[in-house]
């Protein structure tokens, strides 16, 4: 495992790591006591992928959707999955388009497949619209403003 803080790279062993309600707690061998542990609060972690541990069918890495192409299931181009994000209920799935950034919750109703041979995740459209929702408005000198005389 790799720590980064302040953009000083250190190797760290893993002792133990056990799941807590928030996270992970992570024992590194070497850093026996609080003060140690504070020392590296905030440090970025990487781990190589052959370190993590083995997934199940149909399991997958946040990591792994990056670059990915979306797509609707009538075949429209939406864009290229570029961030996931963690909202608490689910995950967003930001894509960056032509149209600017279009945000795919990541529930079984939107999400029809994720295809990491072709590289690509088709979703349902009507599942991104939301008929409530403000229109956007219109371009500037497009559209008459109306006054009041």
């Amino acid at each position: 495992m790799e720590l980064t803080i302040d953009e000083t790279r250190r190797l760290a062993t893993i002792r133990d790591c056990s799941a807590v309600p928030e996270g992970l707690r992570i024992r590194l061998v070497g850093i026996d006591d609080r003060d140690s542990a504070t020392a590296l609060t905030g440090a970025a972690v990487r781990v190589s992928r052959e370190n993590l541990s083995h997934l199940k069918e149909g399991e997958f890495f946040d990591a792994d959707l990056l670059g990915l192409e979306v797509i609707t299931s009538e075949g429209r181009t939406l864009g290229t999955l570029t961030e996931v994000v963690e909202t608490g209920a689910n995950d967003v799935y930001v894509v960056a388009g032509e149209g600017g950034e279009i945000l795919v919750p990541a529930v079984a109703h939107a999400i029809v497949a994720i295809d990491f041979e072709a590289r690509r995740v088709t979703v349902v459209a009507e599942a991104l619209e939301y008929p409530d929702a403000p229109k956007p408005p219109r371009e500037l000198g497009k559209t008459p403003v109306p006054r009041n005389r």
